[in-house]
């Protein structure tokens, strides 16, 4: 487990997040694989998220960014395969977040500029 820890790139934020999101994407035969995004809501406002590629440079404190918390209500939530985990997302209780995706970009535009 301290390997593990120790081992892990990335960083753990935590932050303000003042407005989000959500990207939904149809499963329907008929609209399969179309987007849409709810509108801009309030979120909590602090909580933590887990940047694996990012080191703390890339987040300044005071700087606003914006990032994709992946969330797929298909997949059943499952125990590591293997104690103690090697994966760090297994260990952390925090969601990972990543750039957002480019497919993505005309949801957010269209919600930022209500």
């Amino acid at each position: 487990m301290r390997q593990t820890l120790r081992d892990a790139p990335g960083v753990v934020l935590e932050v303000a997040v003042p407005e989000q999101i959500s990207v939904w994407e149809n499963r329907k035969p008929w609209n399969r694989a179309t987007l849409f995004a709810t509108d801009g809501r309030n979120a909590p406002e602090e909580t933590a998220f887990y940047a694996p590629t990012g080191r703390c440079a890339n987040f300044p404190v005071g700087h606003a960014f914006r990032a994709f918390e992946k969330c797929d209500l298909n997949g059943p939530i499952r125990p590591p395969n293997e104690w103690p985990p090697n994966q760090l997302d297994e260990v952390i209780h925090v969601s990972p977040i990543v750039p957002v995706p480019a497919r993505f970009d005309h949801l957010e535009l269209s919600q930022a500029h209500r």
